[in-house]
């Protein structure tokens, strides 16, 4: 950081960060979606990157309370407080595995026993929305117990490090999979490595085969002798490994091009009347 840097200007910077979190606040109670967490790709993964920017919003903190005559150590206490009130034994992004009468249940219906942490509801029983890769349910603490947590994977969107964020990206590319073969033209490469590569690590995490998750989220797109074959209206069956491309996926999008996620998306979409499709269009 710029030895020309004055205390007053890292307090006016904490007071822009102060003004920030007011109005996201604001925001939260008028109903923003918590789900916007999990599609941070473009956030820096250089070891202590993240806790390097922590201390420094603390200390531009310190700087603006010193400016304001406000008690820092005081608040900081308060701050503590509330958060261990707050705190739950699970976070979102937490991956867990379903036991007791709850895990029972799902392996005699064949549903996916492993999930990811949504969202956190702290109290004397604390309740987790867990997002299973084709359903999401809210269950109680004592149902639950960590699992590994999803592998990372390389796409276009950026390095994807979270089933909810990997459940997503694969919607929206097999979307544009799908609209590619829909116009009759060929999908883009990348687009396919990347449906290959989240089918992969969504179906090995979740345990949740590859067909399945195929035939809950694409009308088009299937798999057959273990390979993504695609059948449009109208056209023959295309293996989709013979339209790829040499290579490893790109790591990030074009500046500006990354996704934005919008609420009616991200929402676990309800099956079509007479089917389980769970798709999200």
């Amino acid at each position: 950081m710029s030895g020309s840097t004055t205390n007053g200007q890292r307090a006016t910077r904490a007071l822009d960060g102060i003004n920030a979190h007011a109005r996201s606040s604001a925001q939260q109670e008028r109903g923003m979606s918590e789900e916007h967490f999990f599609f941070d790709f473009d956030r820096e993964t250089e070891p202590g990157t993240d806790q390097a920017r922590l201390a420094d919003l603390l200390r531009d903190l310190h700087h603006y309370a010193s400016r304001r005559g406000l008690n820092f150590d005081s608040a900081l206490r308060t701050a503590r407080r509330d958060y261990e009130g707050q705190r739950t034994t699970y976070q979102p992004g937490d991956a867990i595995r379903l036991v007791g009468r709850y895990g029972d249940a799902a392996a005699a219906g064949g549903f996916p026993l492993v999930g990811e942490i949504v969202k956190a509801r702290p109290g004397r029983l604390p309740e987790y929305q867990v997002e299973f890769i084709t359903r999401r349910q809210w269950i109680g603490e004592p149902d639950l117990e960590a699992a590994p947590r999803f592998p990372g994977v390389a796409t276009r969107f950026g390095q994807v490090s979270s089933a909810y964020a990997a459940r997503w990206c694969f919607i929206q590319t097999a979307r544009q999979v799908e609209d590619a073969f829909s116009r009759g033209s060929n999908p883009e490469a990348g687009d396919i490595r990347d449906l290959a590569g989240l089918l992969d690590a969504l179906s090995r995490w979740s345990g949740i085969s590859r067909p399945a998750l195929l035939w809950s989220f694409s009308e088009i797109i299937g798999e057959k002798d273990g390979r993504l074959v695609a059948h449009a209206p109208g056209r023959d069956p295309v293996t989709l490994a013979a339209l790829d491309a040499p290579g490893p996926p790109g790591m990030s999008l074009r500046a500006g091009a990354r996704p934005s996620p919008h609420p009616a998306e991200v929402t676990p979409p309800r099956p079509a009347a007479g089917r389980s499709r769970n798709r999200s269009r």
